[in-house]
């Protein structure tokens, strides 16, 4: 009897905190689909900067310092593994060799093609960043044991293989900011913003992560305010653009939960 009085409580709980851990966790993927989207647009605005020309020099003298910067950049991700001799050689070789050429095959081609591709380009990243982070939110801690992991991943029929990846993204990210730098007309231009758009796209993501902006409401509110305030005042366009995407996901949100 005493069961039969308490199960219906409990079960209005029990369904409760099932709804709000699945309200919190939809919300977290939309926060992190926004951060992301914010610093696409923040990089889009650096290059319009970037393509109004090197004013007194100014990234001529900042290439040695670049060097430094992405190779530290480099190595604070990658010490320690061997994939960092491979992305770091690669990027050089991009920077140093490559550039001249692809400034000049992709020098012809107009700019609603160089924005359509870079805008595909962007999407792509966008995807994988916020697949990637999903998927170590959920990837086992060390202390699991090697027994335990495998009896998780045949629990819920993962293959070891599945394991979260961003190549894709940083491939895509590195054909778009190559598109965009061949509307320059200086290499040593061409050369900075690669460099720093590398350093942006890697590491701002992962200190969006190591913060957790996007589990907070109030962090993620902060943090969209201050790159609608940027936009802003750097282009309005973008920051309509902005806004609307924001408004597009948060409405979609709610309509999805009020369905349930």
């Amino acid at each position: 009897m005493l069961k039969n009085e308490f199960y219906p409580e409990f079960k209005s709980k029990y369904q409760k905190k099932t709804r709000k851990s699945k309200v919190d966790t939809r919300l977290q993927d939309i926060n992190r689909v926004l951060l992301r989207l914010s610093i696409t647009l923040i990089h889009f605005v650096f290059f319009k900067i970037v393509e109004q020309g090197d004013i007194d020099n100014i990234f001529t003298k900042m290439r040695n310092t670049l060097i430094l910067l992405l190779s530290y950049d480099m190595y604070v991700l990658r010490a320690g593994t061997k994939k960092y001799y491979k992305v770091s050689g690669l990027i050089f070789f991009l920077c140093f060799l490559l550039i001249p050429i692809i400034h000049t095959l992709t020098k012809e081609i107009c700019y609603d093609s160089i924005y359509f591709y870079h805008f595909a380009a962007q999407i792509i990243f966008i995807l994988n960043s916020v697949y990637y982070f999903i998927l170590m939110d959920y990837k086992p801690t060390k202390q699991y044991t090697e027994k335990d992991i495998l009896k998780l991943e045949e629990s819920i029929n993962i293959s070891n293989k599945n394991t979260p990846s961003m190549n894709y993204g940083y491939s895509s990210m590195i054909i778009g900011v190559i598109l965009l730098s061949s509307r320059f007309q200086n290499i040593s231009s061409v050369f900075c913003f690669l460099s720093i758009s590398i350093i942006f796209f890697i590491c701002i993501p992962r200190i969006q992560e190591n913060m957790e902006i996007h589990k907070s409401v109030g962090k993620t509110f902060l943090f969209l305010t201050f790159i609608f305030y940027l936009l802003c005042k750097t282009n309005r366009l973008l920051s309509l653009v902005f806004l609307g995407f924001t408004g597009f996901f948060y409405l979609f949100y709610t309509i999805m939960m009020n369905c349930e």
